[in-house]
């Protein structure tokens, strides 16, 4: 089920009305239990990443057609990125190693990089994983 905009809104006992920052699941009338962040971002050593921030960043390198950023599962980010067309995925790597090097932050640079002609998706087109 869609979450709606009452799914992120609790009232205090004066009516008021207040966001959540979570999504959140109703046990109760006055008890929710937290199930996942509104705002996309994930825990990366303890500091609030936004993996959509880092994608954006990182096609903004030149060479760069196209980029996919996910949490790992040794709790780091890695990309998948989709070259331009006659860019050498391991030229591209060590200009990404740089980049990420000057431009982001320890918890917000990928530990992973994988390379592909285009970004990997399932049969029904969604983004899929990669190892």
């Amino acid at each position: 089920m869609k979450p709606t905009e009452e799914d992120w809104q609790i009232a205090d006992r004066n009516g008021r009305i207040f966001e959540m920052p979570d999504c959140v699941e109703r046990l109760g009338p006055r008890c929710v239990k937290p199930i996942g962040r509104r705002d996309g971002a994930v825990k990366v050593g303890g500091y609030s990443v936004w993996p959509q921030r880092v994608e954006r960043m990182l096609k903004e390198l030149d060479g760069v057609a196209n980029v996919a950023i996910r949490l790992g599962t040794n709790g780091r980010l890695k990309a998948f990125v989709v070259p331009q067309e006659g860019i050498e995925p391991d030229t591209l790597h060590t200009s990404l190693e740089r980049f990420v090097a000057e431009r982001l932050t320890s918890p917000e640079r990928p530990k992973s990089f994988h390379f592909g002609d285009a970004l990997p998706r399932n049969d029904m087109g969604k983004l899929a994983d990669w190892s």
